[in-house]
């Protein structure tokens, strides 16, 4: 599988969505997991702690600590780096879909 990063001021930071990253953004934000599934309509600042989460997440996978808070990530990014941050997330969670039973690895 390969993994998504996305350039920050120069830096390619790994952006993860995975089962850590989700149930990490729902305990900090106290939202339901069905929220997950409508996260286009929550508000920005929702949806850029969502985005943190990632980053975080992708950071912990990669040995290296994501070294911005949600708001200094806020200000880092622009509207057009929101759609394309959600079309990762998208794209993340349909090819992590099972097509059969889970088995562990």
């Amino acid at each position: 599988m390969q993994n998504d990063y996305f350039e920050l001021k120069g830096t390619d930071y790994r952006i993860e969505w995975n089962w850590g990253a989700i149930s990490n953004f729902i305990e900090d934000t106290n939202l339901e997991l069905s929220d997950i599934d409508k996260i286009t309509n929550k508000n920005p600042k929702v949806i850029t702690k969502f985005i943190h989460s990632a980053f975080t997440e992708g950071g912990r996978l990669d040995g290296v600590p994501f070294p911005f808070s949600v708001d200094e990530l806020g200000g880092l990014l622009e509207i057009a780096d929101i759609t394309e941050l959600l079309k990762v997330y998208f794209q993340q969670i349909a090819s992590k879909k099972s097509e059969g039973k889970a088995k562990k690895k």
